[in-house]
């Protein structure tokens, strides 16, 4: 092991340029989220970097995954369209910054992969109360008995 020389260590800063504003996030709304449509009846919330999709439906609304960053948001932007319900929530699997905020939509049918179904079950991501086998990347209803 060399000998210590007593000198402080260096630190060298590198500058960038300046990012191009093609690519800078788009800017959020007063709620803090911006809603982009997906499609005919589909919506995006976006806030930073989190995510979720929700599709207007005539019976009620399919919310695809509900990350608690997004508690509050998702709702408001869902009645900023409509005024219908979530009946159905899909996740996409089984992570808590995905699903974490199920419990903030009580009764919806919730739809999940079997082994997203399998690491569910925790307070804060409770999966859905039952799920069919199938490819790992196939979401199937939990009632679906075909």
């Amino acid at each position: 092991m060399p000998a210590s020389t007593g000198s402080p260590i260096k630190t060298q800063v590198k500058k960038f340029l300046p990012l191009p504003p093609s690519v800078l996030p788009l800017p959020e709304g007063p709620g803090g989220y911006r809603l982009q449509r997906a499609g005919e009846r589909g919506y995006v919330v976006i806030s930073g970097f989190v995510q979720a999709a929700f599709v207007v439906t005539g019976e009620g609304v399919v919310l695809v995954d509900a990350p608690p960053a997004l508690d509050g948001k998702i709702q408001a932007a869902i009645a900023s369209v409509t005024d219908q319900q979530v009946t159905h929530l899909i996740y996409t699997h089984s992570h808590a910054d995905h699903v974490g905020a199920v419990t903030k939509f009580p009764g919806p049918r919730r739809i999940a992969h079997e082994e997203a179904r399998a690491a569910a079950g925790q307070p804060r991501r409770p999966g859905p109360p039952a799920a069919r086998p199938g490819h790992r990347r196939a979401a199937h209803r939990a009632d679906d008995r075909r």
